[in-house]
């Protein structure tokens, strides 16, 4: 069921992780010192290798498009692989697959895995999308590889995601999914457009919660 209401949902109890470490492959987030079997701490020559096969290994299991790998290999500079696994409720896992690098904000693309059944059951999510062609209107977009800054609720199984309109980072569109399935359900939807003529602080968005000052939307109206 999609909710809609003119407050804001509260804080999550539970925070996976800050802006900053969902953006490990920025320059913000250090990358640790690897160590092999024989207790020698590794290069980052043997990281990128050691993470490039476990990359490899993973696209062999779930099988995203070509297009994803290729803007992973032209865009991101740093050593780690690019997946992460987080574990849901009732015997699911997400995998989070990092596409592009961006030049202010990521792509990713997201699978279902449920551990009882194996890979056989590693299904890519499906997300529909809002976006806004000319910076004022809102148009439904069905999308398998989203562009934005995520948050992830593991308690709540939710996936919250800021995309931004622009490099400054002021205006753009905050969604908040349910993840249940093939596909993720639309729970919450809010906006700034159009964009401020004159630049103002960049959006924050924290799990749960979006950016200060921005206009919750009814995907309902936005549909017809």
């Amino acid at each position: 069921m999609i909710k809609f209401s003119s407050a804001a949902k509260p804080t999550a109890l539970f925070s996976m992780f800050s802006l900053c470490a969902i953006l490990w492959f920025s320059a913000c987030s250090p990358i640790r010192q690897s160590v092999s079997d024989t207790g020698k701490v590794k290069t980052s020559a043997q990281i990128k290798a050691d993470n490039y096969e476990k990359r490899l290994n993973w696209r062999k299991m779930l099988a995203w498009n070509n297009d994803c790998e290729e803007s992973f290999q032209a865009s991101y500079a740093g050593l780690g692989s690019g997946v992460e696994v987080y574990a849901l409720q009732n015997g699911l896992d997400l995998v989070s697959v990092l596409c592009s690098a961006g030049a202010y904000q990521p792509s990713f693309v997201y699978f279902i895995v449920d551990k009882n059944a194996g890979f056989d059951r590693a299904i890519a999510i499906k997300f529909n999308s809002a976006e806004s062609a000319d910076g004022e209107s809102l148009q439904s977009n069905p999308q398998i590889e989203l562009w934005g800054e995520p948050m992830i609720d593991v308690a709540l199984g939710e996936y919250n995601i800021l995309k931004l309109a622009r490099q400054t980072g002021d205006c753009g569109i905050w969604a908040v999914y349910a993840l249940q399935g093939e596909f993720a359900e639309l729970l919450e939807l809010w906006t700034r457009f159009p964009c401020p003529a004159k630049i103002e602080s960049r959006a924050e968005q924290r799990v749960g919660m979006p950016p200060e000052g921005w206009i919750r939307v009814d995907y309902d109206i936005m549909l017809q």
